[in-house]
C-alpha cells in the first residue's frame, strides 16, 4: 500500500538539488575540455616549431606495456585530431556521463520513496532488490507514474509520462553509442519510434540534430540540446514532487476543517486552511479565530494532518 504522506518533500528536493549541481558540473567540465581542445588546435596550427607529439613518451618505463607502439603525431595530424576527433570524443563522453547522472538521480529518488511510502515497510534487502531491477520491465518509471502517481502541475505543458518518454529516448541513444559504436540499429530505431507517441512532435529524437542518418552526432549543438534537457528534467521532477506532495494535499484539505501542521523553510505552525490561491501562490492559515497567517506556497515543505 502506498502512503505518500510519509514522503518528505524537503528530503526529495535535496536529492534534486544535489543532482542539479551534478548536471551543471558535467556540462562545465565538458565546456572546459572543448575550450582546451580549441586552444590546442589553434596552437598546433600556428606554432610551426612543433614537430610532433607522442602519446606514451611521458609514461614511466615500468608502466609501459611490451607491445606499446610509440606513434608520434605530426603537427598537421594534431590539428585534425583537435578539430574533429577530440571534440567528438568529448561530446560522446558527455552523453554517457549526463544520462548516467540522470540514472543515478532517479535511483536515489526511487530508493528514498520505496523506504518511505510502502506500508508495511519493505526490508532493506527487498528495497535493494527493487532498485537493482529498476529498469527491468520499466519498474521504476511505472512506480513513479502509476503507484506513486506523480502529478502534472497545471502550469506545465509536459506530463510526467512525456518527461520519462524523453528520458527513455536519451537512454536509447546512450545505449546505441555504448553498444553499437554510435550507430542506430533497427532495434534502436524501433524503440525510439515506440516512444514518439508519448512526446510532442518537436521532441521526437528522430527529428533531432543528435541523429544524422543512422548515426549519433554529438557535436557542440547536440551537447547543448542534451544540456537543456538534463537541466529541465531535474527541475521538472522537483516541481512535480512539490506539486504531488504539497499542493495536491492542500487542495484536498482546502474544503475540510482539518487541523494540519505546516512546515515551511523557517518555521512550523498548526491551524486550518482559510484560503488557498494558486495563482497568487498564497496560503492563508487560520491559527485561531482571530489570528491568520499568510504563507507563500513555495515556502511550504511539508503538510501533515493532525488528529
Amino acid at each position: 500500500m502506498i502512503m505518500r504522506e510519509n514522503a518528505d518533500y524537503e528530503s526529495l528536493s535535496s536529492i534534486c538539488a544535489k543532482y542539479f549541481s551534478e548536471v551543471i558540473s558535467d556540462f562545465t567540465n565538458t565546456a572546459i575540455l572543448l575550450n582546451a581542445s580549441e586552444v590546442a588546435m589553434k596552437r598546433y596550427r600556428s606554432e610551426l616549431k612543433v614537430v610532433g607529439l607522442s602519446t606514451i613518451e611521458n609514461i614511466p618505463q615500468e608502466l609501459r606495456y611490451p607491445t606499446d607502439i610509440d606513434y608520434r603525431f605530426n603537427r598537421e595530424e594534431l590539428v585534425e585530431k583537435y578539430k574533429e576527433d577530440i571534440p567528438k570524443k568529448i561530446g560522446n563522453d558527455y552523453l554517457i556521463r549526463s544520462v548516467s547522472t540522470i540514472d543515478a538521480f532517479l535511483e536515489d529518488l526511487y530508493e528514498y520513496l520505496l523506504k518511505k511510502v510502502f506500508n508495511p515497510e519493505l526490508s532493506e534487502n527487498e528495497i535493494k532488490k527493487k532498485v537493482r531491477s529498476a529498469w527491468s520491465n520499466n519498474n521504476m518509471i511505472n512506480f513513479f507514474l502509476n503507484e506513486f502517481q506523480l502529478t502534472k502541475p497545471p502550469k506545465k505543458r509536459s506530463t510526467p509520462d512525456m518527461a520519462f518518454g524523453a528520458y527513455e529516448s536519451w537512454r536509447e541513444i546512450r545505449h546505441a553509442y555504448v553498444h553499437n559504436k554510435g550507430k542506430l540499429g533497427q532495434k534502436h530505431i524501433t524503440r525510439l519510434q515506440e516512444l514518439e507517441p508519448r512526446l510532442p512532435e518537436e521532441s521526437h529524437m528522430s527529428k533531432s540534430p543528435v541523429i544524422n542518418g543512422n548515426r549519433i552526432q554529438m557535436n557542440y549543438y547536440s551537447i547543448l540540446i542534451l544540456r537543456y534537457w538534463a537541466y529541465g528534467f531535474v527541475t521538472y521532477l522537483d516541481y512535480c514532487l512539490f506539486y504531488t506532495l504539497i499542493i495536491v494535499p492542500l487542495i484536498q484539505l482546502k474544503t475540510e476543517k482539518t487541523l494540519i501542521e505546516i512546515k515551511t523553510k523557517n518555521k512550523v505552525l498548526k491551524g486550518y486552511i482559510d484560503s488557498l490561491d494558486l495563482d497568487k501562490e498564497e496560503l492563508v492559515i487560520c491559527k485561531d479565530e482571530d489570528e491568520k497567517e499568510i504563507l507563500n506556497i513555495n515556502d511550504v515543505r511539508k503538510v501533515t494532518i493532525k488528529n
